[in-house]
């Protein structure tokens, strides 16, 4: 037997005798075991009121909010209200009488009655109250069965969440067929496991099964239709799709997923590169630059990347002058001179020991008997990385730093790195 749901009701004072009444109509579904019900009639003499509604409210499962004029008005029923929004409690508003409810945030919830006929407008009345306990009923038995449904996964987490995590190592080395299958096995074990099957699904893509990918990410977005990494993960595979078959509608179904990714989390710096990526490759060369700078604004830790992404735009534009190609090529020279300062402040950030070694080589730039130091087996890999973004940025020859271009180390270093 499932076990019976808390439901807390808010209501104005002035609509006492409509609470009573839903009371009265909840009683069989009390009876039943179904729910059980909440009001601040319950608070006793002697009692901290203040915190008997609040420890109560948050223990809920259900808000019932009886909309009137009043209750509207009321700051201790939208407090109820937005408190309950803080909890993820699941709100239920039952309209009494005609009032500005479709203006308030009560409207972006399914209200009963039907359709949000007003209890008051119902002849007789009594038949709007069992309209709106038949939708209680049927909010509260679908609830029960999910709750039910988890609960025999519940147990199975801990080796879903493990059987993940082995998917993701696999991922991570390449061994696709192995990391679906754990993907797989975390899924068998939490058959709600969202994160699972978009990652699954990431697989499939990687091995070019698309189709299979874009169903499991498909399955994680009907679990979780707020998981902005599912919409991204399905998005790269239409796009990979567009990439296939030169098909402009999957470009455009993957435009679609990025949009919604950054509009579920604004902040979302892939989303926007991949966007940017897919207009470049429909031909939308300025659209493309606007969501690369916007990657850009969030300063992700690729931000090469991007900046590679956006230099490339830059070369693929058809200016109509001499001018206005030159001025496009100036642009992309400037951007990928920012990401290569973006990465002197990252490597200085991480080594401050760093700025010395510049110092010392800013001092002696102009030295004309500097000799070169064979294997420069005193500096790092990191140290002569962090030299060649010097030069690249500076428009300074790598031999202005000591360093000869020509040396079998430094090609190795540098050269694989577009730093000489």
């Amino acid at each position: 037997m499932s076990k019976p749901l808390k439901g807390f009701i808010t209501y104005s004072h002035k609509d006492l005798e409509q609470n009573d009444k839903l009371k009265t109509h909840l009683a069989v579904m009390e009876q039943a075991g179904d729910i059980e019900i909440w009001d601040d009639n319950k608070i006793l003499p002697g009692d901290e009121w203040e915190k008997d509604i609040s420890d109560n409210l948050a223990g809920s499962d259900i808000l019932l909010y009886l909309i009137s004029a009043t209750s509207l008005a009321s700051k201790n029923c939208n407090k109820e209200f937005a408190a309950a929004l803080k909890f993820n409690i699941r709100v239920i508003p039952i309209i009494l009488e005609d009032c500005d409810w479709d203006n308030h945030q009560l409207s972006d919830f399914e209200v009963l009655p039907h359709k949000g006929k007003p209890i008051n407008k119902w002849q007789p009345e009594s038949e709007g109250w069992q309209n709106a306990i038949d939708g209680i009923r049927k909010t509260v038995k679908a609830m029960q069965s999910q709750a039910d449904s988890s609960s025999g996964t519940s147990e199975n987490k801990p080796h879903a969440e493990l059987a993940f995590q082995q998917g993701n190592v696999l991922m991570m080395i390449e061994q696709l067929d192995m990391g679906i299958e754990r993907y797989s096995h975390a899924i068998e074990l939490d058959p709600n496991f969202a994160e699972a099957y978009t990652n699954r699904g990431l697989a499939y893509v990687k091995k070019g099964e698309i189709d299979r990918g874009i169903a499991d990410h498909n399955k994680a977005i009907e679990l979780n239709p707020d998981y902005a990494d599912a919409y991204f993960n399905r998005g790269g595979a239409y796009k990979s799709k567009g990439d296939a078959y030169q098909d402009q509608d999957n470009y455009n179904l993957a435009i679609a997923d990025f949009n919604k990714a950054v509009e579920l989390r604004p902040d979302f710096a892939g989303a926007y590169n991949h966007r940017g990526v897919a207009y470049r490759d429909k031909g939308e060369y300025n659209r493309a630059i606007e969501d690369f700078n916007k990657a850009i604004e969030f300063k992700p830790g690729f931000i090469a990347e991007v900046y590679n992404n956006l230099r490339i735009t830059y070369t693929m534009l058809t200016p109509e002058s001499k001018f206005e190609r030159s001025r496009t090529m100036d642009v992309a020279q400037i951007n990928r001179k920012k990401g290569r300062l973006e990465q002197i402040q990252y490597r200085l950030k991480r080594d401050p020991t760093l700025v010395d070694l510049l110092t010392h080589d800013v001092d002696n730039l102009h030295s004309e008997d500097r000799e070169f130091h064979g294997s420069y087996s005193h500096l790092t890999n990191d140290q002569l990385i962090f030299i060649g973004y010097i030069s690249k940025v500076t428009d300074l020859p790598i031999a202005e730093f000591g360093l000869d271009p020509y040396n079998r180390r430094i090609q190795e270093v540098l050269g694989s790195r577009d730093l000489l």
